[in-house]
């Protein structure tokens, strides 16, 4: 299969089928190799300015996405 068609199955797919690919293509990354010293930044500026009750746990928030279909 080629990229393109790869790209055309994947949009095709339900959108919960979608997220559970994604989470499958997280979890297959190289978690080892080296984070960029701007991600780490970005990172701190967007912690910095979080507000934590704003949040919720991404188990929640995904059972309200695939819920909501």
């Amino acid at each position: 299969m080629t990229r393109p068609e790869l790209s055309a199955a994947i949009r095709d797919l339900p959108e919960d089928e979608k997220l559970d690919l994604l989470s499958e293509l997280w979890d297959a990354l190289d978690h080892s190799a080296p984070v960029p010293e701007w991600h780490k930044e970005e990172l701190d500026a967007r912690l910095a300015s979080a507000n934590a009750e704003s949040f919720t746990p991404w188990s929640e928030a995904k059972a309200r996405i695939l819920g909501s279909k």
